[in-house]
């Protein structure tokens, strides 16, 4: 689900529709042995699919060590509520659109019923459509009436104007009857009381359409007029468990936006919002919110390497530029990060999600976006009876996310569930504490290797320790992004979710990401070790303290004596290095040859 300015965009999966998760390639670097700890256990289903993928004799000499959180086909017990745990896929970026918002809204304003069975997260209740508008706000009343958190359900948002009434969380919105004015280019329509001029669609999703819009008397001027560029999100709920989440995400913007614990700029704010009923049953969630500057952090990659100049003396200014904007990057959303953490997890940090803009004196700004798939956090690891079975959260909801960003942890639970991630309690600390982390750190690991100089092209302003974190990071890049595709074809084409969760344990994919993850970090480590030491006088100002705080973020699943926190990021930041009052051109005086 996605939120404000370019959400939920990304680009084009690298591999097309043509990519079947049934012929996945054997993987080059060794294969996964089962567990000895836990006895193996039958299948639900009674034989193994046959398009699994086997594993040569030769890929397990090369092996060096097995990870002892591993799981074996025979073991993988996978919950029927778990048969759609899927990241929910972006379609394309501002600009390229894949697909018609039109169409999209054709597809999502279905009758429900007809859609019922599609897949278990997209169910609606059996006779849905035959409800009346009271039973629907009935039973939206019973569901918004739970509270979404203790510590800010009493939270009162400050004090608006009266057309920009904000929804305090323990104050639910009562659906209305939906407006027959759809979104579209050119078109004004009313949320929340608000008059909202569109102008433009800036991003698609599975959950529907962003829209740019113009929103009137939002400039503290009182004259009314269209003064205020905000993100129109439309959301169509097809049950009542999408309206909670959709609500959650509502409610969750306006506290962080007016309430005490205010995130500050780098998040959208929330300005109006209004639920409604569609006739065929289901309903409609409409939210505006401040529309952030900038672009698809991913997007600006793309560009990035096809502006950047070449040359020796470029290189060494775009080696300082590749470690300042990453280590911005982690400077500007780890107290972000920190000042919402004690409300929601974002569970969804990633080069999509996050928006950057570059000043004139090339300075990066940046911002977060997409609270769609944002948790209570403190129901997320809360085993009360306020959750549903007594359990936490995390233990029944949803994997969900970009899967490219995703900690071990997630990737086992994607593949057996939450029992035998529990099992584990360096991955069960990791899942429950860490997804945060991991997005961001993945991601400032990306804007470092994307933005340095291509490893084809030979440079002596790139210090050899970066050249062999490149070489770590694409291998982790490609089989983390080829997982991805097939997960993306699946969803697209309707496939066997079951199948692919049984080929993804036969080829224990947790264990090479955890592979792949180990050698990135060997890199940083060695890295930080030269930023610190002797040759520290290659290195552009703060590598230390960003390759330290990338260690910190960026979890193989290890065991860690206590859940990583935003505050300790932060600290790491400011560790020294040799070079810290060395400069681009005093860099290149002191490079050998």
């Amino acid at each position: 689900m996605q939120s404000p300015s370019r959400i939920r965009v990304i680009a084009p999966p690298v591999v097309t529709a043509n990519v079947a998760p049934r012929s996945l390639s054997p993987l080059r670097h060794g294969s996964c042995t089962p567990s000895p700890v836990r006895p193996a256990r039958a299948p639900r289903r009674a034989s193994t699919p046959t398009h699994i993928v086997s594993r040569p004799a030769a890929q397990k000499a090369r092996r060096a060590s097995t990870p002892t959180h591993v799981v074996s086909p025979s073991a993988v017990h996978v919950r029927r509520s778990h048969a759609t745990l899927f990241p929910v896929p972006r379609l394309t970026t501002p600009g390229v659109a894949a697909e018609d918002p039109k169409a999209l809204r054709r597809e999502h304003q279905q009758p429900v019923q007809a859609r019922q069975g599609a897949t278990a997260r997209h169910a609606s209740a059996p006779g849905r459509c035959a409800r009346t508008q009271q039973q629907c706000q009935q039973q939206q009343q019973q569901q918004q009436a739970r509270p979404v958190q203790q510590a800010v359900a009493s939270a009162t948002p400050s004090p608006q104007p009266a057309n920009r009434e904000a929804w305090a969380l323990d104050t639910p919105q009562q659906p209305a009857a939906a407006q027959d004015v759809e979104l579209d280019a050119g078109v004004t329509v009313e949320i929340g009381g608000m008059h909202c001029y569109v102008t433009e669609p800036l991003g698609m999703g599975s959950f529907g359409v962003v829209w740019g819009a113009l929103c009137e008397g939002s400039s503290g001027d009182g004259c009314g007029m269209f003064s205020r560029k905000v993100a129109v999100k439309e959301i169509l709920c097809r049950s009542d468990a999408e309206l909670q989440r959709a609500s959650f995400e509502t409610q969750l913007l306006s506290v962080l936006s007016h309430g005490p614990a205010t995130a500050g700029p780098r998040i959208p704010e929330y300005v109006t919002s209004e639920v409604s009923h569609m006739q065929d049953g289901g309903y409609r969630v409409r939210l505006a919110m401040s529309l952030l500057p900038g672009q698809a952090l991913d997007r600006y990659f793309t560009e990035f390497q096809a502006t950047a100049p070449s040359g020796q003396d470029a290189d060494f200014q775009r080696v300082a530029t590749a470690v300042t904007c990453a280590r911005s990057l982690v400077e500007q959303l780890a107290p972000t990060m920190a000042n919402i953490a004690s409300l929601t997890y974002h569970r969804d940090v990633n080069a999509h999600n996050i928006l950057v803009s570059v000043g004139r004196d090339g300075s990066h700004s940046f911002g977060l976006v997409d609270f769609g798939l944002a948790v209570n956090a403190a129901s997320w690891m809360d085993p009360s009876a306020k959750n549903k079975g007594g359990k936490s959260e995390w233990e029944f909801l949803d994997v969900g996310g970009d899967c490219r960003y995703w900690p071990v942890s997630a990737w086992l639970q994607f593949e057996a569930g939450c029992r035998e991630v529990a099992r584990i309690r360096p991955l069960s600390m990791e899942y429950q504490t860490h997804l945060d982390f991991q997005g961001l750190g993945i991601t400032a690991l990306q804007a470092l290797a994307e933005m340095l100089p291509p490893l084809d092209q030979a440079s002596m302003a790139v210090p050899a320790e970066l050249r062999r974190f490149q070489e770590a990071w694409l291998g982790y890049w490609e089989d983390a992004t080829r997982f991805w595709a097939a997960l993306l074809d699946t969803f697209r084409h309707g496939g066997d979710w079951m199948a692919l969760k049984q080929e993804f344990v036969a080829l224990c994919v947790h264990g090479v990401v955890a592979q792949r993850l180990q050698a990135v970090r060997g890199t940083l480590h060695e890295a930080l070790a030269a930023a610190e030491g002797a040759s520290g006088n290659l290195w552009p100002k703060g590598s230390a303290g960003l390759l330290s705080a990338l260690l910190g973020m960026v979890s193989r699943g290890e065991e860690r004596p206590q859940p990583t926190t935003w505050e300790d990021i932060c600290m790491r930041l400011g560790r020294p290095d040799a070079s810290d009052s060395k400069t681009p051109q005093q860099r290149r005086e002191d490079a050998p040859g």
